[in-house]
């Protein structure tokens, strides 16, 4: 993240660059020697701006929780007030029993609080406890690997020399908490994300100056090394300085916020330090040097414990790979969202079935949720994804433990149960649909919501049919569907027959289109009472080589189904259109209109109105020629997108035509609201006009033909067989019409003299 260009967090970031600055410019001067007799007011200094930095961080940057901060604060205190005093005292490099220990005392409480301070942030910031122990037995093998050099650096040494015991114990514990620290910044540096948070990177890089001051200092007590007190101050000051850096910077506010550990981050760092630091026992022994009996044994128990440490590491790592593959095997074999066993677990378990050989009865309940595509379209992805686990649930509350329950699509459930016999399994069938008649309460809305289910049972030891029961339970599910949803259905074998017949119909119509098997015929629609010819409906026909004639009724729902439908559809629209403007220029025709049914999905589809339009254009066959049918079902499925797509298609000079007028279930005042311009009779209405005795068809047909006046739609009747049907159609209000009597659906090269012939019916 670029703190700097945060907008508001521009300010703070200049002063951070200016702290930083003048503080690194300033320990240069006094590293050199150039400051004079300011350089020993150099560590107080950097110490009091250090800590005035760090409280105006935390003012600044609202830091929650600050008691970790309050107390690394008040260590860096305690070791400013114990350095001055260290140097007032001049206590470094005195080991002799007159030395004042409250230097020490000041120093060793910083140690105290700084330990106890990041404890804190490191237990508020990371939760995950197992990378946490992973990345603690890092630390503490590398940490072990820097206790063996401290040991002949400093400790051993340090025994060595003739001085008071409370001073030895001193020299003692100052590389112990050293290397405490050393923990701590080495278990930081493994968990953190330093590339992304500055301030992880200040803070550990204040940690580590603070070891490399502690050694050189430690060193400097036993005479070990010599350098100026201005270069013994620079680890502290930069350590000071780090501190104040870490706090004052925006990224501050990440760095304690509660997170997961990254564990790849810092892969790499990690193998390295672990690795260099099981490499130090082996160094140590190669170089030799004269050790005596003490230094061997504690060589010997840092080795020890260095083994076991990275023997535990291993063991750890190996069950985590374990655990790793056991959840990518549990991904592989269950649904995400629910934790429901997925399709290629219950095609396993289904298997497993087959080899076992059951004695009782296997069910497959393939149950469906009904219009669960309104619930996730209309309230959000999120609602449906809620209500698809609530549902899992209750399935899974109202099977027995030793049922079956898979998730094997969007709204899909399977659910395989034994039972002693067939009633049995209908009966829990029953009882999972009835399971979902309380609402679900979802984000404070009420859900209703309801399960088709399709049953499918086999006998005891019907080892053979485990490869269909998914397929006949979906079968029969299909079949409760159209049956009017939350239905359960128990599969006959006359329904694997029908989804035979419906699978062959679908390889066959993928490629009747392109093996030119799907045709148009055209069906006059003309003015009552004249019969003067209006326009034509182009209507979809599919001779099959074999099958010979299918009726559209048959396959149209397939191709709905399968979505082979938008193919055939634009191809009917082009193929009509071409065919109105070759009558044009043939003569044929004169200013014909040309209707063409759109299905639902055509509707849907968001490139519809630029289709339609490039159609037109192709074509050139003018404004108002082309008139789309949509149903009234249609219509109100998807009422807002409806208006919009039609509404487009209405500017682009293209009718709207409401096909089945008066068979849906439609008010006049939401009709009003779309764009429409006529409206078609059903069949189912005209059937019972022209004969001797009045029928109440006529009563709905007038019924039908007032409505739509007063929509303002004109209005086509369908179905008409006789002349006595045309002429009392005319007298109820109807204009338009086409049927049989005029012509039934024809292909184009026969529509000539259809027209001829219907012109010589016409009165002179």
């Amino acid at each position: 993240m670029d703190w700097a260009a945060e907008g508001e967090g521009q300010r703070p970031e200049r002063a951070w660059f200016l702290y930083v600055g003048l503080s690194l410019g300033w320990l240069t001067l006094h590293a050199v020697g150039l400051l004079g007799p300011l350089s020993d007011s150099t560590f107080p200094l950097l110490g009091v701006a250090c800590l005035a930095v760090a409280y105006r961080g935390l003012r600044h940057n609202d830091i929650q929780p600050r008691l970790p901060w309050m107390l690394m604060s008040a260590a860096l205190l305690a070791w400013v007030v114990g350095g001055g005093l260290r140097i007032q005292l001049e206590t470094l490099g005195d080991l002799s029993p007159d030395r004042s220990l409250v230097p020490d005392v000041f120093s060793l409480i910083g140690y105290v609080l700084l330990g106890t301070g990041l404890m804190m942030l490191h237990h508020h910031r990371y939760r995950n406890r197992r990378q946490d122990v992973d990345a603690f037995l890092d630390a503490l093998i590398a940490a072990l690997a820097v206790a063996a050099v401290i040991w002949l650096a400093i400790l051993a040494p340090a025994l060595k020399t003739d001085t008071e015991p409370i001073i030895e114990v001193l020299l003692i514990v100052y590389p112990v908490l050293t290397l405490a620290m050393a923990s701590i910044a080495l278990r930081f540096g493994l968990l953190g994300q330093s590339r992304s948070m500055p301030s992880h990177r200040y803070l550990v890089a204040a940690l580590m100056f603070l070891l490399v001051g502690d050694i050189v200092y430690m060193l400097l007590e036993l005479s070990l090394f010599d350098a100026t007190p201005e270069v013994i101050d620079v680890p502290y000051a930069l350590a000071f300085i780090a501190a104040g850096a870490a706090v004052f910077h925006p990224s501050i506010k990440d760095l304690t916020r509660s997170v997961d550990p990254n564990e790849h981050g810092k892969h790499t760092i990690r193998l390295v330090a672990v690795g260099m630091a099981l490499g130090v026992p082996a160094a140590i022994t190669a170089l030799g040097g004269e050790t005596s009996a003490h230094d061997r044994v504690a060589l010997s128990t840092i080795a020890a414990s260095l083994t076991a440490a990275a023997t535990w590491r291993v063991i750890r790592a190996m069950r985590a790979q374990d655990a790793v593959q056991d959840r990518l095997l549990h991904a592989a074999s269950h649904d995400s969202l629910t934790g429901l066993p997925n399709r290629a677990n219950l095609t396993d378990y289904l298997a497993r079935c087959r080899e076992e050989g059951r004695d009782q009865y296997t069910g497959a309940l393939f149950a469906d949720l009904d219009r669960f595509k309104l619930i996730n379209d209309g309230m959000g992805h999120a609602t449906g994804d809620a209500l698809l686990r609530k549902v899992a649930i209750r399935l899974r509350e109202n099977v027995s433990p030793a049922d079956f329950v898979a998730r094997v699509g969007g709204d899909e459930f399977v659910v395989i149960t034994s039972a002693d016999d067939l009633e049995e399994i209908e009966d829990l069938a029953e009882q999972l649909r009835c399971c979902l008649g309380v609402p679900f309460r979802i984000n404070g809305n009420e859900i209703h919501a309801s399960l088709s289910i399709g049953v499918r049972v086999l006998g005891p030891r019907a080892t053979s049919q485990f490869d269909t029961i998914i397929e006949d339970s979906d079968s029969a599910l299909y079949q409760a569907k159209k049956r009017g949803r939350n239905n359960v259905v128990v599969f006959d074998h006359s329904m694997r027959e029908w989804a035979d017949e419906q699978l062959f119909l679908e390889q066959e119509l993928n490629n009747a289109l392109e093996y030119g098997q799907i045709t148009v015929a055209y069906q006059p629609i003309v003015r009552l009472p004249d019969g003067v010819i209006e326009g034509f409906e182009a209507l979809c026909r599919w001779d099959h080589p074999v099958m010979g004639s299918i009726s559209p009724a048959t396959f149209i729902p397939v191709a709905e189904e399968t979505g082979m439908i938008l193919d055939i559809g634009a191809w009917i629209l082009d193929e009509s259109c071409a065919q109105l403007a070759r009558w044009r220029d043939d003569g044929v025709v004169g200013q014909c209109t040309m209707s063409v049914n759109l299905s639902p999905r055509q509707l849907h589809e968001s490139s519809l109105v630029s289709e339609v339009i490039d159609t037109l254009a192709r074509h050139d066959i003018g404004h108002g020629a082309l008139q789309l049918e949509i149903t009234e079902g249609l219509l109100m499925s998807d009422a807002r997108r409806a208006k919009v797509q039609l509404s487009e298609l209405r500017d682009a000079g293209v009718r709207i035509s409401l096909d089945d007028f008066g068979t849906g279930y439609s008010s006049i005042s939401q009709l009003k609201s779309f764009p429409v311009d006529s409206a078609k009779i059903d069949r189912s209405f005209v059937s019972g006009i022209g004969y001797s005795e009045p029928s109440s068809d006529e009563s709905l047909v007038s019924a039908i033909v007032a409505m739509a006046g007063a929509l303002g739609f004109r209005t086509i009747a369908e179905g008409v067989e006789n002349a006595a049907q045309a002429a009392r159609l005319f007298e109820l209000g109807v204009r338009s019409a086409q049927g049989y009597y005029f012509s039934r659906p024809i292909p184009a090269g026969e529509v000539p003299q259809v027209l001829q012939r219907l012109r010589q019916l016409q009165p002179r």
